[in-house]
């Protein structure tokens, strides 16, 4: 999305970058134009270099991060995670709340697993699903290893002390989902199947036989049929 930041005492107008930025990184930033040092319990970074010449550091990310975990709670969304680099965008719908729901019935329930791709340099409206094309096979590749380094680097996989038994219970599940279909194999898309098939005999449309949730459906790597 776009990010504009206007402070005329140090910033030039017109500067412009396509440097990644999270939300978790503005709170560094503004302690940094304050003076502060940023706190260790934070996980973002200032960019106030990169605002004030429009130059990013070899070091500054290469990857954003970022995880659904309110599975099947809001607008039919279910639980997933993605990375988005300057290029690409990696999605894995993982199919599960973990082992206790939010608010609906619908996130108890089991959705089918998928992968989904988008090269935004000729798709920028992520509208051609490149994870089964053979073109990118080592792109895809490539990817999810840097995935999976990201994922340990913000600790999404970790399970602190101080958290809940019901919060440990659901990490505990969520990994387990994101492993076992890591690789996407046949075993893995004939569970998808199965659990497709199973979420539209529960919540399907009787008059229509139609999901409620074809948007995202649309774009899973599996036939239903």
């Amino acid at each position: 999305m776009p990010l504009i930041v206007s402070y005329p005492q140090a910033i030039p107008a017109n500067t412009r970058s396509d440097a990644i930025i999270e939300n978790i990184d503005l709170p560094a930033t503004m302690l940094d134009f304050a003076g502060l040092k940023t706190p260790i319990y934070m996980q973002g970074e200032s960019f106030r270099s990169i605002l004030e010449t429009g130059k990013e550091a070899d070091s500054w990310k290469k990857a954003a991060y970022y995880q659904y975990w309110m599975h099947m709670a809001h607008h039919d969304v279910p639980g997933h995670i993605a990375m988005r680099t300057k290029r690409y965008k990696l999605i894995h719908f993982y199919g599960t709340a973990g082992n206790i729901g939010y608010r609906s019935e619908r996130s108890k329930h089991v959705t089918p697993a998928a992968w989904e791709l988008y090269d935004l340099q000729v798709d920028p409206t992520e509208s051609n699903n490149v994870y089964n094309d053979k073109k990118y096979r080592s792109i895809r590749e490539k990817l999810k290893k840097q995935f999976t380094d990201l994922r340990v680097k913000v600790r999404a996989n970790a399970i602190d002390e101080d958290f809940s038994d019901t919060a440990k219970a659901r990490i505990v599940s969520v990994n387990q989902a994101i492993t076992s279909n890591w690789e996407y194999n046949s075993v893995s898309k004939q569970e998808a199947v199965r659990n497709s098939k199973s979420y539209l005999e529960k919540f399907g449309n009787p008059e229509t036989t139609e999901l409620y949730i074809v948007p995202w459906l649309r774009t899973a790597n599996f036939d239903t049929k």
